[in-house]
Parts: structure tokens; C-alpha cells; sequence
């Protein structure tokens, strides 16, 4: 193997004729034609190692997550969806795993101690339908979900 710059006698116009190769310089025919990575095609040019990356960190233990409270008075998420909201008990169900804080007076934005967010909001249908239904927020679906079992036990 031909070392550093004496690569560039073998280019025409940053094209290997002979291999039918082209490229932008040095860097795209060790890459290419040579089939190195471009880490091994840079140390060849430079004649430096380039440093690695550093060892991946142990993740941290789960947090317990940690929901706010209203108005400074401790709220379940069960008294606040069914008793003050109106959400069916039913509809409400499911471990709770990632909440989001908003402000009312301003442009707060944030997240709960501990939420993860691997996981979303959502519902799965019990039955199939031949609409899909969009909501604008959780409690917007919730609130549908509980006007329909009132519809399905009236009937």
C-alpha cells in the first residue's frame, strides 16, 4: 500500500481511469477505491491518529416521576380527570410515565421530574373504525372517549 500523497499520481481530474473511480481528491479514493473508513483515510493523509470517541456513560437509574401540584394544594391525577374534568374511570387507566408542565400566565415550558419520554399519549381503539380520529390534546381524546361510552350504554 502506497503511503500519504503519493496517492495522487495514480489521478487524472480527481478520476481513476483504470477503475472507473471518481471522486474529490485523495480523501474519496482511499475511501473508495482502497475501501477504508474515512477515519483510517484521514490518519493515512495526515500521518496523525484522530482521537476516539469517549467510552458511552453508564445510563442513570430511573427517576420516580414526580407530578405537580395545583395551586399549591396536592391533586391526584384521578381527582383532577374524573371528578373535576368529567373523564369516565374507565377511560382513565394506564401507568402514568411522562408529564409536561405548561404556564398559564406565560410561556413556561417544561417537563416533570422524572418523565420519560420514550413514551407518548394514547388510546388504543377497542373496536375498529373506519375513521381516524385527530385531537388537539390528550384530554381532548379522553373527553371523546368518555361522551362515547355514554353513547354505547344509553343505546
Amino acid at each position: 500500500m502506497l503511503v500519504g500523497f503519493q496517492y495522487l499520481s495514480f489521478l487524472s481530474d480527481k478520476y481513476w481511469h483504470s477503475k472507473g473511480i471518481g471522486g474529490f481528491g485523495v480523501l474519496d479514493y482511499l475511501v473508495k477505491a482502497e475501501n477504508m473508513l474515512f477515519r483510517e483515510a484521514v490518519e493515512v493523509i495526515t500521518g496523525a491518529t484522530t482521537p476516539t470517541a469517549p467510552a458511552r456513560y453508564e445510563a442513570e437509574p430511573p427517576k420516580t416521576l414526580i407530578l405537580p401540584e395545583a395551586v399549591g394544594v396536592p391533586i391526584s391525577l384521578y381527582d383532577y380527570l374524573c371528578i373535576k374534568r368529567g373523564i369516565d374511570s374507565e377511560v382513565v387507566q394506564g401507568a402514568v410515565r411522562f408529564a409536561s408542565l405548561r404556564g398559564t400566565q406565560n410561556d413556561f415550558r417544561g417537563d416533570c421530574s422524572g418523565s420519560d419520554k420514550r413514551y407518548g399519549f394514547n388510546m388504543a381503539a377497542c373496536t375498529l373504525f373506519e375513521r381516524l380520529y385527530l385531537y388537539e390534546s390528550a384530554i381532548d381524546l379522553m373527553s371523546h372517549a368518555s361522551v362515547s361510552r355514554l353513547n354505547t350504554q344509553n343505546h
